[in-house]
């Protein structure tokens, strides 16, 4: 048995159209219904399930942004966790196996040999009907495509890419614990400044794109700690602080990001990926002044923020 193909083109359009809705509708909420999980929630991302685990590849599902966020958002929830564990997304499309296929449907195999034998038999008689029915078997599983063992949806094993990196004498866990337990203007930015490794580390300011999207401060504060529950495997790597700012209806999303490394951490791994392209980044330099002093601001909290200050909206910081 072979897909109907023509099935798989209309399962796959009905498929995108309804992930458009979806992502239409998700553009300016965090969840579903309101700003907290509901049923509504948990309902569709079972629903969706199975798809991302194995049809949605990246390419299938790049498009979504939205929905993306969402689904990544709720499945890394403890309570989603609890009951689904991790949630690997689709690396390549399932196909469809024919051996797997007759093996779980062996006796709709039969059937159809056994009715195909039956007809020979009426024509031509006994004997020959055996005979035709054994090379009618024949030539089936010489038209039978090979099974192919590695279409199977793949799940791809996190591979930390830093550990190639050589070691840095800038300690990621002494800054967050001196930020954390100590005055950040009197302690935590002279600790900074005067052990950053500039080879070992890199700075990035980041701007969300879409902050005509933005409605209440609350929403835009979520839409920070979902992408902060996303990456959590960046701990280790990564420490940022990213504010909102302005009143309701008139906000916007700016942050300071320090990653290990020279590259922007977001584009290492795909599942780190799923918020970064709402934003703008911009690497800083360590040594100009002006940004010193933007990410002085963004670790206290209080400036200028170029005009945007003297204190966010909200915020949240990742450590």
């Amino acid at each position: 048995m072979q897909p109907n193909q023509q099935a798989v083109g209309q399962a796959q359009a009905a498929v995108k159209r309804c992930l458009e809705v979806l992502d239409s509708a998700l553009a300016t909420r965090t969840f579903l219904v309101g700003e907290r999980v509901t049923l509504a929630d948990i309902t569709l991302v079972c629903n969706l399930l199975l798809l991302y685990k194995q049809v949605l590849d990246p390419g299938l599902r790049a498009p979504y942004v939205n929905v993306n966020r969402w689904f990544a958002t709720c499945v890394n929830q403890p309570q989603f966790k609890a009951v689904l564990g991790d949630v690997p997304l689709c690396t390549k499309m399932a196909v469809f196996d024919a051996k797997k296929y007759n093996e779980l449907f062996p006796k709709e195999k039969k059937e159809k040999a056994k009715k195909g034998g039956g007809e020979a038999k009426e024509e031509s008689g006994k004997g020959s009907a055996k005979k035709q029915q054994k090379s009618d078997t024949h030539k089936k599983k010489e038209a039978e495509p090979p099974a192919e063992e590695d279409d199977a949806p793949k799940t791809a094993k996190f591979v930390d890419p830093y550990l190639s990196l050589p070691p840095s004498p800038f300690i990621m866990d002494a800054f967050k614990r001196v930020y954390s337990n100590e005055d950040i203007e009197t302690k935590a930015i002279p600790y900074l400044w005067e052990n950053f490794d500039k080879e070992g580390w890199s700075l990035w300011r980041a701007d969300y794109r879409y902050n005509n999207e933005l409605k209440m401060s609350f929403m835009a504060a979520n839409l920070i700690g979902g992408m902060f529950q996303r990456v959590e495997k960046l701990h280790k790597y990564g420490f940022g602080s990213v504010l909102v700012f302005g009143e309701d209806y008139k906000l916007s999303i700016s942050g300071i990001w320090l990653f290990r490394g020279q590259q922007l951490a977001f584009n290492l791994v795909d599942s780190w990926n799923v918020d970064a392209p709402s934003y703008d980044f911009t690497k800083l330099d360590p040594e100009n002044e002006e940004h010193r002093k933007m990410v002085n601001e963004f670790l206290v909290w209080k400036g200028d923020f170029e005009g945007r200050g003297p204190e966010p909206t909200d915020g949240k910081i990742f450590k």
